[in-house]
């Protein structure tokens, strides 16, 4: 509580403003305590500061989980030619790890078929190689400067497997995404426990935090169904 006898007030790049409320009656003393408090950056300036950066972090680590879950469908392969499959292969070009998207022009020639233009013809074998050698189950061909891809049309049971296999990841990370939901409900719940913020503020977070989720969880879904309709189209 404020008694108002020495009361020092500084306002820092008009969003921090401290009172200082000091029994010395030193102004500049107390003026230069407020400065130093304010410049001081504090981290929060009210409790909505406190819920909106675990918001914002949730949202984040949930956005994460989406990204990882395309990154991995798109390293797995269907009936169409898709560019993303390979362009991210490496091989060693002068003694540092290269992608094959900086070192070729990978276009799509056909619904099944991927050029790859490459720019250095003295690298078109290890080029050839690194696709052979990463389990995708492509074959390579070399003409000239370039390598043609014809992507072969997948067995049943091939299909049946990696639509397993999605549906497996996809679970994965929507039990990852509740999880972060499940940790910042905690987090917000001890806070209401040192009551630095009210039940309402925690209820309010819940609903907001339980929307993201499904927002999320549905993207997800979104996903899993597209690649599933790619790997059943023949």
């Amino acid at each position: 509580m404020l008694h108002g006898k020495h009361l020092s007030f500084y306002l820092h790049l008009q969003r921090i403003g401290v009172i200082v409320d000091c029994t010395d009656t030193n102004d500049k003393l107390n003026q230069k305590i407020a400065m130093h408090i304010a410049a001081s950056n504090p981290r929060y300036i009210n409790d909505n500061d406190v819920i909106h950066e675990i918001y914002n972090h949730a949202d984040s680590r949930m956005q994460k989980a989406i990204e990882f879950f395309v990154e991995n469908i798109s390293k797995i392969r269907t009936d169409r030619a898709s560019p993303q499959l390979i362009s991210n292969i490496e091989i060693d070009y002068f003694g540092t790890k290269i992608s094959l998207n900086k070192l070729s022009n990978i276009t799509t020639e056909s619904w099944n078929t991927l050029i790859l233009t490459v720019f250095d013809t003295n690298a078109i074998k290890k080029i050839e190689q690194a696709i052979l050698s990463s389990n995708i189950g492509l074959m390579p061909k070399i003409h000239h400067n370039s390598i043609r891809i014809i992507f072969p049309k997948l067995t049943e049971e091939r299909r049946t497997k990696l639509i397993r296999l999605i549906r497996k990841e996809s679970e994965k990370n929507i039990i990852s995404i509740r999880n972060i939901r499940r940790d910042v409900n905690e987090k917000v719940k001890n806070l209401t426990k040192k009551s630095i913020i009210s039940k309402d503020e925690e209820k309010k977070f819940q609903n907001k935090i339980q929307k993201l989720t499904n927002n999320k969880v549905k993207i997800i879904k979104t996903l899993l169904l597209k690649k599933e309709n790619d790997l059943n189209l023949v």
